[in-house]
């Protein structure tokens, strides 16, 4: 949950500070004549992270491992591996730094995860079972921290199937929520066929392309634009 935190709040950062750079307005830079426009096409450098465990909770993902390399200029990745609830773990990323307008691009994903297995372990109230799958990509070019926002891209999408909830905190709200809005029926267990969410920004225009769920006492989809 602290790596998750320190994610987020590397991204809100940097979206923040390209919010700011926006505010000055047009400038015309040559990338190859700022100080990282020297540093990183003259410096090959290699990098290699391990992680015997991450922590979620009391649940844990197992043998991280990633190397990336920059060779003049270009960056890629060499080897990432994850292990865990039996998920298969994708990630990678490359960029082009040797040229006056840069390009980035990262990739996850993520396919068969047991969430059942993972929040059984984290000691989770009741039972619950799921596989959950996930794809992430953002990709942008640019000189300038404006650019982040300008012309950054992102595709996000979850997608839970054969969730089953039976006396658990989230359900327990979901009857009580009900209550309150007149129904008053209260299954002992609700199943979940799929949950599915598919999200796409590009530059300040943002839209849900899917948002829905599908249980057996409860149906609900939708899409649209996001404002932010």
């Amino acid at each position: 949950r602290k790596l998750g935190s320190y994610i987020l709040g590397a991204a809100n950062s940097l979206y923040g500070n390209a919010w700011d750079d926006r505010k000055r307005g047009y400038e015309d830079i040559r990338f190859l004549m700022t100080p990282y426009g020297r540093i990183l096409p003259g410096n090959d450098i290699s990098l290699k992270w391990t992680c015997d465990t991450i922590v979620m909770g009391k649940a844990a993902l197992k043998d991280a491992l990633l190397a990336v390399s920059l060779v003049s200029g270009r960056l890629s990745t060499e080897q990432f591996s994850l292990k865990g609830y039996n998920g298969t773990y994708q990630f990678r990323m490359e960029g082009a730094f040797n040229m006056d307008f840069p390009m980035f691009k990262a990739e996850a994903s993520f396919d068969n995860f047991d969430l059942g297995a993972a929040l059984t372990e984290d000691g989770v109230k009741g039972a619950a079972g799921g596989i959950l799958s996930g794809a992430f990509t953002y990709s942008m070019n640019g000189n300038r921290a404006a650019h982040i926002v300008d012309n950054g891209t992102i595709d996000a999408k979850l997608d839970l199937k054969n969730m089953n909830l039976s006396n658990t905190s989230c359900i327990d709200k979901f009857y009580t929520w009900l209550n309150a809005n007149g129904i008053r029926s209260k299954p002992a267990s609700l199943a979940i066929s799929r949950i599915g969410c598919a999200y796409r920004q590009s530059g300040e225009n943002a839209v849900f392309t899917e948002l829905g769920i599908t249980s057996d006492c409860l149906g609900f989809s939708g899409f649209g634009q996001y404002n932010y």
